[in-house]
C-alpha cells in the first residue's frame, strides 16, 4: 500500500476509534455520550486454565463509580483445581441451579464424547440440558465455538435468555441469529474468546455457508440441533438437511449432536449423520395419558397400547379429569384448577380458544377474581401498553378470572406477556392452539386436547406428543395428566390407530428445486467445483440415503447432471463452466442469498424498475421489498375493495405520481371495486397497497390509525412488518454484490432496521434485547431504564418493583443480556484498536524503509 493511501486509512480509522472511545455510546440509538475506559491492562492469563479468563468481568463489574465509565474487574481465580469435565459440568449446573443430572444424562454424556449422535427421548425428558453441557464443554475444554440450531425465533430468544447468565459468568459470547439479526461472516473475537451462535434453521444455513466460504469453519467444534424431526417439514426440512450434509461432506472436526422426541426410523438418521443413537424412553415425571369418547375413558399405558379403564380405578385427581370430560358443562373443567393447578387446553382453532376462554371466565369460582388481583391488573396494563392503550374487552375480562387465550391473532408482545403471567401463576388456564406446543416452554399439571385436530387436519403423533409433553414438567410438578376428547367414534378409532402405529418415520423433502439451491450454495462457498464433487456431496444427504440403489444410481448419472446443465443453459444467469469443467457462479447467483427461482425474480424486478424509479417519496422503494407471498391477492393482508378505493382517493399528489409510474391508475382501482380486474393486475394492486401500508406506518405517528385505515389485525400487521424487514435485508445484500444495481444500495441501507423498529424508533436499543417487545420496552423507558448501560447496572429486585408485571426471572435475564451486549461492544472496540495498531506498525515500517 502506498504511503499516502495508508496514512489516509489510518486517519479515517483513528476518527472511528476516537468516536468509539470518546464520543459515541456503545448504544448508538440512545445518543447518550459516554466515555469507556478500555485502556486498562488486558486480563491476566490463568495459569490453571491457560486462557484469557475474565469470568467475573461483567457480573462483578464496577458500574457505580461513574455513569460514563465501565471498568471491568478481574476475577481472582484462586482455585488450584484443574479444569476438567467434572468441574465444567458442576460449574454449569450450579449456574443453572440444577442439583444433579439424571442417571441417563450422565450415561449419555459419558458415551457420546466426540461422537455424532441422535438423542431420542420423550418431550420434557431433559435432553436440552445434555446439549447445553456439551456446548459448554466444547467452549471451556476445547476452546471451540458452537452452533445451537432451534426451529423458531421464540425458542432462540428463550435459549438466549436461559444461557445469558452462564455466558456472563463463564466468559463467552452469545450471538443471536434470528429475524434480521446476525452478521455474515460473524465477527472475529479478540483474546481467543468463543461464541455460542443461537440460530434459527434458515440463519444457521447462512452462518455455516459464510464460515465455509471464509475458511473459518474450523472455529466451530460442535453443532447442536434441537427438534431434529423438523427434517420432516416440507419448507425448512431441506434447509436443515443441507446444513448437515455440507458439514459432513467437508469432514471438519465438528461434532453433530441432534435431539428429538421419538422418531420412527431413528437408525436411518444416525446413519445420515454418521453417528450413534441414544434412546431413552423414561420420563423424569410420571405422566398419565387418557382418551375420552362419550362416557367412556381409556388410558395409554406405554405410549401406544390403549385400554379402557373405569372411574373406580382412577385416582381422586384423575377422576376429576374424567368427570370434566363426560360433563357438558365447563364448570367441571374448572374443578381441575382448584388449588392453583395449572391447566393448558389445546383447541383446534383460534375461535374455539376465544369462545372457551369466555365461557370459562363466566363460570369461575367465587373468589377467583381476588386471587393475585393486583398482578392481573398489572398484566392488563402491560397488554394495553403493548397496543397503544387498546385491549380486547373479552381478553381483559378473562384475565381478571385467571383465564386467557393464546394464538396467532395476538401480537408477539401480547403472547410474551401472557406466557410470563402463566409461568408466574397469575393466569391458571390458557386456551391455546397448537403453536404453543411447538414454541416456548410452558409447563402444566394438566393438559386437555379438546379435539384431535389442528385446524381441519387430524393431529399427528408428533404434535400430540408435544402437546401432552407439557404435562408434568421436571422441577415443577411431580406428575402430569393429559386427556384427548374425541367427539365421534371415527375420531377415536383413528386416534387410537395412530397411537398403536407408533412414531412416524422421517423422510427427506428435498426435490429438484432444493437440490439446485444446494448446488449454488456449495459452488459459491468453493466447496464443490466439479460435477464429481457434487455427486460426492449428494451422497451425504438423507435424500440420497433413503433411496434404493437403483434410484441412487439414476439420480447421480441422470438427474444431477440434468440439473447442472439446466443452470448452465439459463443464459449464464446463474452458473458457468470453463474448459476444465470448473463450475463458477455468476455475479447474480453469488449475490443472491435467496433460492434460485426467487433470485431470478428479484433481479428481473430490480433491473426493470431502474428505468422508472420514482424518488418523490419512499413508496417506490417500499414497493420493491414487498415479500413474494404478499404479492399474491389471496394471501397476505386482506385488503377489502372499498378500503383500497377509499385510501386511493385520499392519496397525496406525490403518492398518486408514484402510483402512476408503477401502473396503478384510478381506472385500475375502480375496476377492482367492480370485481372485473384481471389476475395479473390484482397482483400489482395487492403489492402496491401493501407498500402503501408500509408507507403509512413510516409516516403516520399513530400506529393504531394504520390498523383502522386498512382494517388490518394488529398481529397480521406485525407479521407483515417482520417478513418485509427480513426480505428487505436480503434484497439489500443482493444489490450490494451487483455493480449494475448500485443505485439501490444507498436507498436500501437502513431500510431493514427502519422497518423492524418503525413502531417505536426511539426504543430501538431496548427492543434489541431478546424477548423484549414494544410494550415491555415502553415500560422500561418509563421506569428510567432508557439505555442498555442503565439496565446492565440495574438491580433485578428494584427493577421488578418499578415495572408492573415483570417477573424476577425475566428481570434477571434482561440484566444479563444487557451486560452481554457490553461484552460484545467492548470486543468490537478491542478489534478496532488491534487493527489500528497493526496499520500504524505497517506505516512506521514503510516510513522507516524510505
Amino acid at each position: 500500500m502506498e504511503e499516502e493511501s495508508l496514512q489516509e486509512l489510518l486517519n479515517f480509522i483513528e476518527t472511528i476509534d476516537h468516536s468509539l472511545l470518546k464520543e459515541n455510546s456503545l448504544d448508538s440509538v440512545n445518543n447518550v455520550k459516554q466515555d469507556y475506559d478500555i485502556r486498562s491492562p488486558a486480563p491476566k492469563r490463568s495459569k490453571t486454565l491457560g486462557i484469557a479468563y475474565t469470568r467475573g468481568s461483567v457480573r462483578n463489574c464496577n458500574l457505580t463509580s461513574s455513569p460514563s465509565k465501565l471498568a471491568f474487574d478481574e476475577l481472582n481465580v484462586s482455585s488450584s483445581q484443574e479444569l476438567n469435565e467434572d468441574v465444567v459440568i458442576n460449574e454449569f449446573l450450579k449456574i443453572k441451579e440444577i442439583p444433579n443430572l439424571y442417571p441417563w444424562q450422565k450415561k449419555c454424556l459419558e458415551i457420546v464424547q466426540n461422537k455424532n449422535c441422535v438423542l431420542s427421548i420423550p418431550t420434557s425428558g431433559g435432553k436440552t440440558l445434555v446439549g447445553e453441557i456439551l456446548i459448554v464443554k466444547e467452549i471451556r475444554l476445547k476452546e471451540k465455538s458452537a452452533i445451537f440450531i432451534l426451529p423458531y425465533i421464540s425458542l432462540v430468544h428463550e435459549k438466549y435468555q436461559s444461557l445469558a447468565k452462564a455466558a456472563e459468568e463463564l466468559d463467552f459470547f452469545l450471538e443471536e441469529y434470528a429475524g434480521v439479526k446476525g452478521q455474515y461472516p460473524p465477527t472475529k473475537r479478540q483474546k481467543n474468546k468463543k461464541s455460542i451462535y443461537i440460530c434459527t434453521i434458515e440463519k444457521a444455513s447462512k452462518l455455516v455457508g459464510s464460515l465455509i466460504q471464509e475458511n473459518r469453519i474450523d472455529e466451530i467444534g460442535l453443532i447442536v440441533i434441537d427438534e431434529f424431526h423438523m427434517l420432516n417439514e416440507p419448507s425448512r426440512g431441506p434447509i436443515l438437511e443441507c446444513v448437515v450434509s455440507k458439514v459432513l461432506y467437508l469432514k471438519p472436526n465438528i461434532q453433530i449432536f441432534t435431539m428429538s422426541a421419538t422418531i420412527g426410523n431413528i437408525h436411518a438418521l444416525s446413519t445420515f449423520i454418521q453417528g450413534m443413537t441414544y434412546i431413552e424412553n423414561s420420563r423424569p415425571t410420571k405422566h398419565s395419558e387418557y382418551i375420552n369418547i362419550g362416557n367412556r375413558i381409556f388410558q395409554s399405558f406405554d405410549g401406544r397400547t390403549v385400554k379402557e379403564i373405569f372411574a373406580d380405578n382412577l385416582s381422586e385427581s384423575s377422576s376429576e379429569i374424567f368427570r370434566a370430560c363426560v360433563s357438558t358443562k365447563s364448570e367441571a373443567i374448572l374443578n381441575l384448577v382448584r388449588g392453583n393447578v395449572m391447566l393448558l387446553i389445546f383447541c383446534p382453532s383460534k375461535m374455539t380458544c376465544n369462545n372457551l376462554a369466555v365461557r370459562l371466565q363466566f363460570e369461575r369460582f367465587p373468589g377467583t377474581k381476588e386471587y393475585k388481583k393486583q398482578e392481573k391488573e398489572d398484566l392488563i396494563e402491560a397488554l394495553r401498553e403493548e397496543n397503544e392503550g387498546k385491549l380486547c374487552a373479552n381478553l381483559e375480562a378473562c384475565i381478571r378470572y385467571g383465564v386467557a387465550y393464546h394464538h396467532a391473532d395476538l401480537t408477539l408482545g401480547e403472547r410474551r406477556l401472557i406466557e410470563e403471567a402463566y409461568l408466574a401463576s397469575t393466569l391458571q388456564i390458557l386456551c391455546c392452539t397448537s403453536t404453543l406446543a411447538a414454541g416456548v416452554n410452558l409447563p402444566a399439571q394438566r393438559v386437555i386436547i379438546r379435539d384431535p385436530y389442528v385446524g381441519r387436519e387430524f393431529i399427528s403423533l408428533n404434535m400430540y406428543k408435544q402437546m401432552v409433553g407439557r404435562a408434568g414438567r421436571t422441577g415443577l410438578q411431580e406428575s402430569g395428566e393429559s386427556i384427548v376428547l374425541c367427539k365421534t367414534m371415527y375420531d377415536f378409532t383413528r386416534f387410537t390407530a395412530m397411537m398403536n402405529e407408533g412414531p412416524e418415520p422421517i423422510t427427506s423433502h428435498m426435490d429438484p428445486p432444493t437440490i439446485v439451491d444446494l448446488i449454488l450454495e456449495v459452488v459459491a462457498a468453493n466447496l464443490c467445483s466439479k460435477l464429481e464433487d457434487l455427486k460426492l456431496l449428494v451422497k451425504h444427504t438423507l435424500f440420497y440415503q433413503l433411496k434404493n440403489k437403483e434410484d441412487q444410481q439414476e439420480f447421480l448419472e441422470t438427474t444431477l447432471p440434468t440439473l447442472v446443465n439446466s443452470l448452465l443453459a439459463s443464459k449464464g444467469t446463474m452458473l458457468t463452466q470453463d474448459t476444465d469443467g470448473i463450475l463458477k457462479l455468476t455475479s447474480v447467483a453469488r449475490a443472491a442469498g435467496l433460492s434460485h427461482d426467487i433470485s431470478l425474480i428479484v433481479y428481473s424486478d430490480l433491473v426493470q424498475n431502474k428505468a422508472s424509479f420514482c424518488l418523490l417519496n419512499s413508496l417506490h422503494m417500499l414497493f420493491l421489498v414487498i415479500p413474494l407471498e404478499y404479492r399474491i391477492p389471496s394471501d397476505g393482508i386482506l385488503l377489502a375493495r372499498n378500503k383500497v378505493y377509499d385510501r386511493y382517493s385520499k392519496f397525496h399528489p406525490q403518492t398518486l405520481a408514484v402510483a402512476e409510474s408503477l401502473g396503478v391508475t384510478e381506472n385500475l382501482v375502480a375496476l377492482n371495486v367492480t370485481g372485473k380486474l384481471k389476475e395479473e393486475k390484482k397482483a400489482l394492486l395487492c403489492r402496491f397497497f401493501h407498500a402503501c401500508v408500509l408507507y403509512d406506518i413510516l409516516n403516520l405517528d399513530n400506529h393504531a390509525r394504520v390498523v383502522k385505515l386498512y382494517g388490518i389485525q394488529n398481529s397480521h400487521l406485525q407479521q407483515f412488518l417482520n417478513s418485509t424487514s427480513y426480505f428487505a435485508s436480503k434484497v439489500y445484500r443482493f444489490c450490494e454484490e451487483l455493480p449494475e444495481l448500485w443505485c439501490y444500495k444507498q436507498l436500501l441501507t437502513d431500510l431493514p432496521q427502519t422497518l423492524m423498529y418503525c413502531r417505536a424508533p426511539s426504543l430501538r436499543a431496548l427492543l434489541d434485547l431478546p424477548g423484549v417487545k414494544i410494550g415491555r420496552a415502553r415500560q422500561l423507558l418509563a421506569a428510567g431504564y432508557s439505555s442498555l448501560e442503565i439496565i446492565a447496572r440495574a438491580d433485578a429486585m428494584e427493577m421488578v418493583s418499578k415495572i408492573r408485571h415483570l417477573p424476577l426471572k425475566t428481570a434477571r435475564g434482561l440484566i444479563s443480556a444487557a451486560k452481554l451486549h457490553f461484552i460484545t461492544e467492548m470486543d468490537k472496540v478491542e478489534s478496532m484498536k488491534a487493527l489500528i495498531q497493526s496499520l500504524e506498525k505497517n506505516y512506521e515500517g514503510i516510513v522507516k524503509n524510505k
